[in-house]
């Protein structure tokens, strides 16, 4: 999902006692690139001291700008390499356990969160936990983990929010509209803006419970904060279509496959728009496309249902409708989730 899903970068100190000037300068470096943001030029800088003679901590760093990046099966290589090479062992943990989460390798991501226990990092490693318990289900059991990452701690406005959100999440889920609400009315005042919360919102507060003109207010602004944000787009068009606005659905869908085209639900959506308009043939290498992105693992097995329905007669396309990505969106094994990952937006650069 999610996630796909939310991330966290973490700065930390770096001793270069000992480094060349060369190797010292490149770290600065990163580090600053990572802090503002700039997660491909990072990871460029990072690729340029893993050549033939790598410097290990850059598989950190590599790994950090991947997560960012929604990349996880890059940062899931590069967070072992690192702790292979024994590069700060719980950074290196978090962002294998960040990346097995964004992977859909719940047990795992679980298992190496937990290890960071009540140490430096176990407040990012809480939150964590608690997204991937509501994946499974566990609304108690993650509002739970958030409740534990907030005692005693004193927490920066960054992970106040997200635990907010995934509150709001839980209580919506859990058919607690009020604490949901108020869930997310005290996220957004920490940032009024932040696409996040409100796509976050806008689905788990009012789409999935019919309220699809409330919703699209809150997707609109997400999209207006963030125009690269994707899931938004997705999400905005499905409550389009469901308001009976194909045109302006369609339009939305194909604005999240533009910008996430390893998303198996974008595919989804558009198999269902097609069917429902006699394209038969057309829906089925949509649903076809879906499954090759792992639509099953994520999200159960309604896309296989539709084909094994609708296009017994109709084999799958040579070629996906569009290429697939390098890394699919969170293969996993889940109970069906919301149709768009709730992931950290990211200000993707040109």
């Amino acid at each position: 999902m999610r996630c796909g899903l939310f991330l966290v970068f973490l700065s930390f100190g770096v001793s270069v006692s000992g480094q060349d000037k060369r190797v010292e300068s490149r770290v600065h470096k990163v580090e600053k690139l990572l802090a503002k943001g700039k997660m491909y030029k990072a990871r460029t800088q990072c690729d340029a001291m893993l050549g033939s003679e790598p410097v290990p901590r850059f598989y950190l760093y590599r790994a950090m700008a991947n997560n960012r990046l929604a990349e996880h099966a890059k940062a899931e290589v590069d967070a072992r390499a690192a702790l292979r090479a024994g590069v700060d062992r719980n950074s290196s943990l978090l962002q294998l356990g960040i990346a097995e989460h964004g992977l859909g390798n719940e047990d795992s991501a679980l298992v190496h969160l937990r290890e960071l226990g009540a140490g430096k990092y176990a407040t990012t490693a809480a939150l964590h936990i608690a997204e991937l318990l509501r994946l499974r289900g566990d609304m108690d059991g993650a509002l739970s983990e958030l409740e534990k990452a907030r005692a005693g701690n004193a927490l920066d406005e960054e992970t106040q929010r997200a635990m907010y959100r995934i509150e709001g999440e839980c209580r919506a889920m859990k058919g607690d509209t009020t604490g949901a609400r108020n869930a997310f009315f005290e996220a957004l005042r920490l940032s009024p803006n932040d696409p996040v919360v409100l796509n976050s919102r806008g689905w788990f507060l009012h789409a999935a419970h019919g309220r699809h003109p409330a919703a699209i207010a809150d997707y609109d602004r997400a999209i207006k904060s963030n125009p690269n944000y994707s899931y938004a787009f997705n999400n905005r068009g499905w409550s389009y279509y469901i308001l009976g606005d194909r045109k302006k659905a369609l339009a939305d869908i194909e604005r999240a496959r533009k910008r996430r085209p390893g998303n198996p639900y974008v595919y989804r959506n558009l198999g269902v728009i097609a069917l429902a308009g006699g394209e038969q043939v057309k829906a089925c290498g949509y649903f076809h496309a879906a499954l090759e992105r792992h639509f099953t693992e994520l999200y159960g097995e309604e896309v296989q249902l539709l084909v094994e329905k609708n296009c017994g007669s109709i084999a799958a396309p040579a070629k996906p409708v569009v290429p697939a990505t390098n890394a699919p969106d969170r293969p996993t094994s889940r109970t069906p989730s919301p149709p768009a990952p709730i992931e950290r937006a990211l200000n993707d650069e040109q």
